[in-house]
């Protein structure tokens, strides 16, 4: 179940991902070749605006000024493009001497745009005469040339793209004739096409790198549900090996007892013998109970469903108390409790929880402390602040262990023998009743001090 959450939240987390940078190309896309049209339609409106005329222009029908210039034997330019258009009167002169026509990037104390390859002018009377020419761009045919502006002319769009010549074309007509003005877009082409390329590296770099890091978002995001799983798997798993022990005796002790009352097998057995069998029952019974209402308070813990009172108590007196009551059983161990327990702290809470936070506690100390070991209790306030400590010598806790030892059902000793009759819910219970008094617990462990619990609430 946690692999499919994982894949789920991968899946979910690259579509969303590839579909927000999908949408960025797009309209980095868009907003990029709007501009490119926008600068072709402005470069376009200005040239047609301006007056390019010097006295210098080509008459299709007219002598051309330069066209004794041409040097000999040079051949008219091939056509880029052929093109199959409708046939027009008229014709223009296509010289390729640069005198032929005024090349505007040569004209004196004027700046021109250079993607602007030509400009013309269209008349049914005189045909087609050529204004202005990038030379080094317009390189049509005078077929072409007359059959490209005559076409942009008949279509009746006053802007349009030829896409054959990677022109884009403006027209504006006059009282006798039409100006014509073309554009270069092939570098205009060239960068939207750059920028697909460009779009798709990134975009597949990005999708990878957005791979790697929902791979390790969906661990860090699935851990604490992974935790949690595994932690309600080991409860089940530990609650009913606890629950399976004191029931195995319970059934056991019930048959014999059963079958030596039943057809008195045995009639030399005494009545103390049967009360053997009944006290075994007794006791695996408190056991369950007390294992049942640990599990319950934990289970109350977690849905926040803790209904006791809440008050001002004196911790000192519950913690004065609480070790009193543990002497007699560290005396039996003869382990030495020592109390340094300030008068008068008080403090808003539950007395019969932190009663039994100082017992676990010690009884936690009590458990593993050595024979003629010591414990050490000691409750102090400063300022805001109350202190809880409880010291105990013996061998420290190893340091992989002290993480887990708040964890339901975890016993620092691994083989789970009940000598120490607990069921490792102690210290989960004790961390749980700090956290109802927003409060926090932590461990120390070291060869010196031995282990020691800090327990601290705002008072």
């Amino acid at each position: 179940m946690i692999k499919k959450l994982k894949t789920k939240f991968m899946w979910i987390f690259m579509s969303i991902t590839t579909l927000t940078l999908f949408g960025v190309f797009i309209a980095v896309w868009i907003s990029t070749y709007n501009s490119y049209e926008n600068n072709c339609k402005s470069a376009l409106t200005r040239t047609l605006g301006n007056n390019l005329y010097d006295g210098r222009q080509n008459n299709i029908n007219g002598n051309d000024p330069g066209a004794n210039n041409k040097p000999e034997g040079k051949p008219d330019a091939a056509p880029q493009k052929p093109s199959s258009g409708t046939a027009v009167s008229g014709s223009v002169a296509d010289n390729r001497d640069p005198g032929a026509r005024m090349d505007f990037r040569n004209r004196p104390g004027q700046q021109r745009d250079t993607s602007i390859v030509m400009t013309a002018k269209y008349s049914s009377e005189k045909g087609v005469s050529i204004i202005e020419a990038n030379n080094s761009v317009y390189t049509l045919s005078e077929e072409e040339t007359t059959q490209l502006v005559t076409e942009c002319i008949s279509s009746g769009k006053e802007y349009g793209k030829r896409d054959d010549y990677s022109f884009a074309y403006m027209y504006r007509k006059g009282k006798n004739d039409i100006t014509i003005a073309f554009y270069d877009t092939s570098n205009d082409i060239q960068a939207l096409k750059m920028l697909v390329v460009t779009f798709t590296i990134v975009g597949l770099v990005g999708i990878f790198f957005f791979y790697l890091l929902s791979l390790f978002l969906s661990r860090w995001c699935i851990h604490p549900i992974e935790k949690a799983w595994q932690q309600q798997k080991n409860f089940v798993a530990d609650a009913s090996h606890e629950l399976k022990t004191p029931l195995t005796v319970i059934l056991a002790n019930t048959s014999l007892l059963r079958q030596s009352l039943s057809d008195s097998i045995c009639p030399d057995k005494s009545p103390s013998e049967y009360e053997k069998y009944l006290d075994y029952i007794g006791e695996e019974a408190n056991h369950m109970s007390h294992l049942v209402n640990d599990m319950l308070f934990l289970a109350k813990a977690d849905a926040q469903r803790e209904t006791e009172t809440i008050q001002t108590i004196d911790l000192s007196d519950i913690c004065l108390n609480c070790a009193l009551s543990f002497e007699s059983v560290a005396y039996e161990k003869k382990i030495i409790i020592d109390s340094d327990i300030e008068e008068n702290i008080q403090m808003k809470g539950m007395p019969e929880k932190l009663s039994q936070l100082c017992a676990i506690l010690l009884d936690n100390a009590c458990k593993y402390t050595e024979p003629e070991g010591h414990i050490r209790i000691t409750l102090s306030q400063k300022g805001n602040h109350v202190t809880l400590r409880v010291n105990n010598s013996g061998q420290p806790i190893e340091k992989e262990q002290l993480k887990h030892l708040f964890d339901r059902f975890y016993r620092v000793d691994e083989a789970r023998t009940r000598k120490s009759s607990g069921y490792g819910l102690g210290l989960s219970i004790a961390s749980q009743i700090v956290q109802l008094h927003n409060g926090k617990i932590e461990v120390q462990s070291n060869e010196q001090e031995g282990t020691t619990f800090l327990v601290h609430f705002p008072s």
